[in-house]
């Protein structure tokens, strides 16, 4: 199994995580305003998307924005599971490919990873789980006896280690398995997006592409702030937390519920096929979007022990959680 060791040092080498010393870049953001402020509205990988960016330029602004929107099209054309044609898409259709985008290839090898680093707590190999979740759960649902059959007889689908991934060829070693990359690919996306404004030039903006980012801080010089809202009392936060040159990510099990009740939603645990009970939302500080992603998924189904014991041994990792019973915990840098 691959070792933390391994795991620390992707936290170091993911795009995007080379966190710039904004000091040596006052001269560029000073003086800038909110008519220097550009921005863009959309969706990317299935979320609502939003991108800011302060540039004293504006065409050359909305130049930066247009290819951050190319390059959504170009990974959700490799991970959306929306898209027939997707790699992804290719993959569990087929249960192999041979070639495609270095994108495709470097996530599920980052994935790997971070399946082993979490024990198997983070899992794309699930798809087949939300398939018979999403087929068999109708708003009003109560035949749990049939639906635990059901997970029951293809648990031998799920376990990201029969997944080959080598650099070129990706192969299922059992048929009938498939990938969903939603705990990840956002994340992964963000980053992508950050490195492309890096590159740019750009030293203040706020990314949120399912996932989010603050680049520097915001062009009034404060960092960026997200609050965490409470899952139990809409409208209310349970955490406010700053961003500059760091990443955040929430997962919580209303995000999507099957059943009307929410008793059934997208959050599984890899190792019982069942929805994770313990927390009502998670949410991951991190130097990377798809680091953070990845842990939140993660995080949902683990229990508080374990959370605690794998945040120790990340640096620059923090995590808050709110319990099912509403109890507040947290712990790391936030």
């Amino acid at each position: 199994m691959s070792s933390r060791r391994r795991f620390l040092h992707i936290l170091a080498a993911m795009p995007g995580l080379a966190v710039t010393n904004r000091y040596g870049f006052a001269q560029v953001g000073r003086n800038l305003t909110a008519q220097d402020v550009h921005s863009w509205n959309g969706t990317a990988l299935g979320a609502d998307a939003y991108i800011s960016v302060a540039h004293a330029d504006a065409s050359e602004g909305a130049k930066i924005l247009a290819a951050c929107q190319a390059e959504i099209d170009s990974i959700e054309s490799i991970f959306s599971l929306h898209r027939e044609e997707s790699t992804l898409s290719s993959l569990n259709t087929q249960g192999e490919v041979s070639s495609g985008p270095d994108d495709f290839f470097e996530l599920l090898s980052i994935s790997k990873d971070i399946y082993a680093a979490t024990e198997g707590y983070f899992d794309p190999s699930v798809q087949p789980l939300w398939s018979i979740y999403a087929s068999e759960i109708k708003p009003d649902f109560n035949n749990e006896a049939l639906l635990f059959e059901k997970i029951s007889d293809c648990r031998h689908l799920i376990g990201f280690e029969q997944v080959d991934v080598k650099p070129t060829r990706i192969k299922f070693r059992r048929p009938g398995m498939a990938l969903t990359m939603n705990g990840i690919a956002q994340g992964y996306l963000t980053d992508k997006i950050v490195a492309l404004l890096r590159r740019s030039g750009i030293r203040s903006a706020l990314v949120q592409t399912g996932e989010t980012y603050g680049i520097g801080t915001h062009a009034d010089g404060h960092a960026w702030r997200l609050g965490v809202p409470d899952p139990k009392e809409p409208g209310q936060l349970t955490r406010i937390i700053s961003l500059e040159d760091r990443a955040v990510a929430t997962s919580a099990p209303m995000g999507t519920t099957f059943d009307r009740a929410g008793r059934f939603h997208h959050l599984f645990d890899p190792h019982t096929g069942q929805c994770a009970r313990d927390w009502s939302s998670v949410t991951v500080k991190a130097p990377s979007a798809a680091i953070a992603d990845a842990l939140s998924t993660a995080f949902s189904a683990m229990p508080q022990k374990m959370i605690l014991d794998t945040v120790q041994l990340l640096p620059e990792v923090g995590v808050h959680m709110v319990g099912s019973d509403g109890t507040i915990r947290g712990s790391g840098l936030l």
